[in-house]
C-alpha cells in the first residue's frame, strides 16, 4: 500500500512479509499434524500388511491390514443359559451384530451372561450393535441370550 506521499509503506510491507512468514509456519504445522495420520483399512487382498505413505493427502498414512473375519450367517441363539456368540478377541478391529430372527436378544459383554454384566437388547426382526460402547470398541466376550424363544442372528468381526 502507498503511503501519503507516493511511496510504499515500510508498515505495511513488514506486515506483508510477517504474514508470508506465518503462511509457511502454519503449512509445516499441518504437515506435521497429519505426518501422524494413520488411516487402517483391512482386506482379505494378497497386498497385505502395507503402508500406503501420502494417502489419501500429503503427509497422511493408511495402513493395510490383511483380515478375513470371523462371521455368522445364522447363529441360532438360545434362551437361558444361552451360548457364546464370539470369544474375546484383541485385535478386533470392528464387529456388527444383526437380530433377524423374531424374539429379542440380549447380548451380554463378559465371561458368562449373569446379572450385572453389560448387557445390550437387541429388537426382533433388525435390531443391531456396531461393537462400540461409546467411542471404544468392545474386544471380549459375547453372549447371547434369546428372550421369549430362540432367535436368529448375523454378523461378525474384523
Amino acid at each position: 500500500m502507498a503511503g501519503s506521499n507516493g511511496s510504499i509503506d515500510p508498515s505495511n510491507v513488514a506486515v506483508a512479509s510477517g504474514l508470508g512468514e506465518v503462511t509457511v509456519l502454519l503449512a509445516a504445522l499441518l504437515a506435521e499434524a497429519r505426518s501422524d495420520t494413520i488411516e487402517v483399512g483391512v482386506s482379505d487382498a494378497y497386498g497385505r500388511e502395507i503402508v500406503l505413505d501420502q494417502f489419501p493427502v500429503a503427509g497422511a498414512k493408511r495402513v493395510l491390514a490383511y483380515r478375513t473375519g470371523n462371521g455368522f450367517d445364522a447363529f441360532n441363539a438360545v434362551t437361558s443359559p444361552g451360548s457364546l456368540l464370539l470369544p474375546a478377541n484383541e485385535a478386533r478391529l470392528g464387529l456388527i451384530v444383526v437380530n433377524t430372527g423374531a424374539n429379542a436378544v440380549i447380548l451380554y459383554l463378559a465371561d458368562q451372561p449373569r446379572k450385572g454384566a453389560v448387557a445390550v437388547w437387541l429388537a426382533a426382526g433388525g435390531g443391531s450393535w456396531d461393537g462400540r460402547l461409546g467411542n471404544v470398541l468392545w474386544s471380549g466376550n459375547v453372549y447371547a441370550v434369546a428372550q421369549t424363544g430362540a432367535t436368529t442372528l448375523v454378523g461378525g468381526e474384523l
